[in-house]
C-alpha cells in the first residue's frame, strides 16, 4: 500500500499538469480570437479615417482649384501683354527692341506664375522669362556690330522663347481664342526673327499638342476656299447686327450734341449689344474678320463711357459747353471706326476670290502685323505696342469714374450757386473699384490720375457731409474749390496720356 501512494500521488500530478496545460490551451485561443477581433476593429477604424480625410481632401482641392485658376488667368493676362510687346519688335532697329525687351523684363519682375499652376504653364513662363536675359545680350551685340556672337545669342533666346511661346498658345487655344487670336495677329514671325526649332527624332513620333491653329498644313485650294466662305458666311450677320446696333447707339450721342431731346439713356444698353461680341468666331483665313471684331472693340470702348456721360448730364438737365465737346471728340473717333469696319466688310468678297485663285503653300497665311488702329486723324503713339493696349484700356475704364466724379462736381456746384438740389450719387457707388481697377505702370500717368480722382472723391465726400450741416457755406466752399483744382490736373493729366 505504501508503494502504491507515490504513484497514486504521481499520477494525481500528472493529471493535474494536463488540465492546467488543457485550460491554458483554451485561454490562449479565446485571447488570440479576441486581440485577432480587436485588431479588425482597429484596422477598419483605420481604414475608416483616411476614407474620411480624403474626402476632405477632395473638397478642399475643389475650392483650391478655382482659386488656382483664377490666379493662372491674372497671369495669363499679364504675360499676354510682355508677349505683345517682346513680337512687336523690329530686328532693324537694334535699340528700339533692346528697350522692349527691357520693358518686358521689368514688367516680369512685377509677377509670378502661381505655384499651383501644372507643368505646361510652369514650363511656359520659365521658357519666356529665361529668352529675355540672352535677347538683351542679342541687341547688344547687334549694336556693338558683332555679327557672330549676336546669332549665338538669338539662337540661346530662341531655344527658351519658342517652347514657352507654344505651350502659352496652348493654354490659350484652350482658355481664350479670342486672345490667342490677337497674339497670333502680332506675330509676323514667331518672336523677334524667330526661327522654330527642329524637332528630335523621339519629339517627331510624339503626338503633337499644339493648338490646331498654329499647325500649318498644305491644303487642297478648293477645300481651304470653300471652308473659309463658309465660315465668312457664318460671321457677316453676326458682326452685321453688333455693327448696325453700334451705328444706332452713335446717332443717340449726336443727337446729344445737336441738343436733342433724348431720355432713357443707360451705359447697360453699350454692355447689352456687344455682350456676344467675345464670343464670335473670327475666320483667320482672311485678314478682314479680326481687323472687324477689333475695330467693334474700340467703338464698344468708346460707346460707354459716351453713355455714361448722357446718362450723368440728362440726369441734371443742364449739360455745360465742355460735355457736348467730350461727346462730340466720341462721335468723330466712332465716324472713324464705322469707315473702317464698313471698308472691311466690303473687301472680304475680294479676300475671298483671292484665296480662291492663291496656290497651295506651305507657309502661314498673311495676316496683320499689329492691332488695328483708327485712321481717322490719330497721331502715331510714342507708346509701345503693349504699352499702347493696357493705356487704352485704362482710359476706358477711368472715363467712367471721372463722370461720376463730374456729375457730384456739378451737384456741389449747384449747391453753392443757390440752387438746392438731391446729391446725385452716393460717393461709395460712384468711386467703387476705384482702387483696384489694373493701372497700367508702363508710364507715369494712369497712376498720378487715380491718386488725383481718389483726392477729388475725399474732397467731394466732405463737401457733401458739410452740406448737411450747413448748405452752400464756407467750408464746404473750401472743399469745392480742392475739387475744381483737381479737376484742373486731372484734364492736364488726361490730355498728356492721350496726346503720347
Amino acid at each position: 500500500m505504501s508503494d502504491k501512494k507515490p504513484n497514486l500521488w504521481l499520477g494525481i500530478i500528472i493529471l493535474a499538469i494536463i488540465i492546467v496545460v488543457i485550460i491554458s490551451r483554451i485561454s490562449g485561443t479565446a485571447s488570440l480570437d479576441s486581440t485577432q477581433k480587436n485588431n479588425e476593429t482597429t484596422a477598419q477604424v483605420s481604414m475608416d479615417t483616411p476614407t474620411n480625410k480624403i474626402q476632405n481632401s477632395e473638397a478642399t482641392a475643389t475650392n483650391d482649384d478655382a482659386q488656382c485658376h483664377s490666379a493662372v488667368t491674372v497671369w495669363a493676362n499679364q504675360m499676354h501683354d510682355v508677349l505683345i510687346m517682346m513680337i512687336e519688335t523690329d530686328d532693324t532697329k537694334p535699340k528700339e527692341t533692346q528697350t522692349a525687351f527691357l520693358n518686358a523684363q521689368n514688367m516680369l519682375s512685377q509677377f509670378s506664375v502661381p505655384t499651383c499652376a501644372n507643368q505646361d504653364i510652369q514650363q511656359a513662363d520659365m521658357g519666356i522669362r529665361k529668352s529675355v536675359v540672352p535677347y538683351i545680350a542679342w541687341t547688344q551685340a547687334l549694336m556693338d556690330g558683332d555679327t557672330s556672337k549676336a546669332s549665338e545669342l538669338e539662337n540661346q533666346g530662341d531655344a527658351f522663347f519658342g517652347p514657352g511661346l507654344d505651350l502659352f498658345l496652348k493654354y490659350e487655344n484652350a482658355h481664350d481664342k479670342y486672345r490667342m487670336s490677337i497674339l497670333l495677329q502680332a506675330m509676323k514671325v514667331l518672336g523677334p526673327n524667330l526661327t522654330p526649332m527642329p524637332e528630335s527624332t523621339q519629339a517627331a513620333n510624339k503626338p503633337t499638342t499644339a493648338p490646331a491653329t498654329v499647325t500649318i498644313q498644305k491644303t487642297n485650294e478648293n477645300t481651304e476656299y470653300a471652308t473659309c466662305e463658309n465660315d465668312v458666311t457664318a460671321f457677316t450677320p453676326q458682326i452685321q447686327a453688333i455693327f448696325e446696333g453700334a451705328q444706332a447707339q452713335t446717332d443717340i450721342l449726336e443727337a446729344y450734341v445737336q441738343k436733342a431731346s433724348i431720355t432713357g439713356v443707360d451705359p447697360t444698353q453699350v454692355d447689352a449689344l456687344f455682350e456676344q461680341l467675345a464670343q464670335i468666331k473670327a475666320p483667320l483665313c482672311i485678314n478682314e474678320p479680326l481687323e472687324i471684331v477689333s475695330y467693334l472693340g474700340l467703338m464698344r470702348d468708346t460707346l460707354r463711357p459716351g453713355f455714361v456721360e448722357l446718362k450723368v448730364e440728362l440726369a441734371h438737365g443742364k449739360p455745360d459747353s465742355q460735355s457736348y465737346a467730350r461727346v462730340r471728340s466720341w462721335v468723330s473717333e466712332l465716324h472713324g471706326f464705322e469707315q473702317e469696319i464698313t471698308s472691311r466688310i466690303k473687301s472680304m468678297p475680294k479676300s475671298l476670290k483671292a484665296l480662291r485663285t492663291r496656290k497651295p503653300t506651305l507657309s502661314p497665311k498673311p495676316q496683320p502685323t499689329a492691332l488695328p488702329s483708327p485712321t481717322s486723324n490719330v497721331a502715331t503713339s510714342s507708346l509701345s505696342a503693349a504699352c499702347k493696349s493696357s493705356v487704352d484700356r485704362f482710359l476706358s475704364d477711368i472715363d467712367v469714374f471721372i463722370n461720376r466724379a463730374t456729375g457730384i462736381r456739378f451737384d456741389i456746384q449747384e449747391i453753392i450757386a443757390g440752387r438746392p438740389r438731391r446729391m446725385h450719387y452716393v460717393i461709395a457707388d460712384a468711386f467703387a473699384g476705384l482702387k483696384v481697377m489694373d493701372v497700367p505702370t508702363c508710364t507715369s500717368e494712369p497712376k498720378a490720375i487715380v491718386k488725383t480722382l481718389d483726392e477729388i472723391r475725399a474732397n467731394e465726400l466732405n463737401a457733401q457731409m458739410l452740406n448737411i450741416l450747413e448748405p452752400g457755406g464756407k467750408e464746404m466752399k473750401q472743399y469745392a474749390q480742392l475739387v475744381e483744382q483737381g479737376f484742373a490736373t486731372l484734364d492736364n493729366l488726361m490730355n498728356t496720356l492721350r496726346n503720347k
